[in-house]
């Protein structure tokens, strides 16, 4: 499994723990018409916002605040 945070990818290992320090913010990438995933850790104080600073041309699915837990 590949996790992708922002522009950095790091391998992880089937088992990791560390996929539970993620949070999923999905969006709609309008230039080529698909959902894309995006993994925010947990330690960030807006992971919606830090999702729309980094990728300001793709739609923030409303209900995005909801995946945070």
């Amino acid at each position: 499994m590949i996790l992708q945070t922002g522009f950095l990818m790091k391998k992880l290992m089937i088992g990791d723990n560390v996929i539970n320090d993620y949070v999923t913010i999905t969006t709609w990438d309008r230039q080529f018409q698909c959902v894309r995933y995006h993994y925010i850790h947990k330690s960030s104080p807006n992971p919606v916002k830090e999702v729309k600073n980094l990728f300001p041309f793709e739609k923030v699915y409303e209900d995005a605040s909801s995946n945070l837990q």
